[in-house]
């Protein structure tokens, strides 16, 4: 896509990932400020950012960290960590997964429909 090549040049590998990582860290905070709110929503950015920009790999390196992020203030946040707190962060963790595959094929498609209108 003609478009995303000045995207690429203007988001450079270090600085995505010196924002991801700042997003990250940033939501990771809050979540553990904020308790048993629903953070999972804001977790998607940085997500969507690396997986549009960068690809499947950036994509999924986002959605692990984010991930991670998540468990661990979930993990401090409460003082008994059961099996139904594990079981939806790892569900958390398949979302952003999920989010990975449907950026890169919305992506796709828009490369398509650009090609077929011109």
């Amino acid at each position: 896509m003609p478009g995303n090549r000045f995207c690429q040049e203007v988001l450079s590998s270090r600085w995505l990932l010196l924002t991801i990582l700042v997003m990250v860290a940033f939501l990771g905070v809050i979540d553990y400020l904020t308790g048993d709110y629903g953070m999972l929503v804001f977790y998607t950015i940085p997500v969507v950012l690396g997986a549009w920009f960068r690809g499947l790999y950036w994509g999924l390196i986002a959605a692990l960290l984010s991930g991670f992020v998540r468990l661990y203030a979930d993990y401090n946040t409460y003082t008994v960590f059961t099996i139904r707190r594990s079981v939806c962060v790892l569900e958390d963790e398949l979302f952003l997964l999920m989010i990975v595959i449907m950026t890169l094929m919305v992506r796709k498609m828009l490369g398509k429909s650009r090609t077929f209108l011109r």
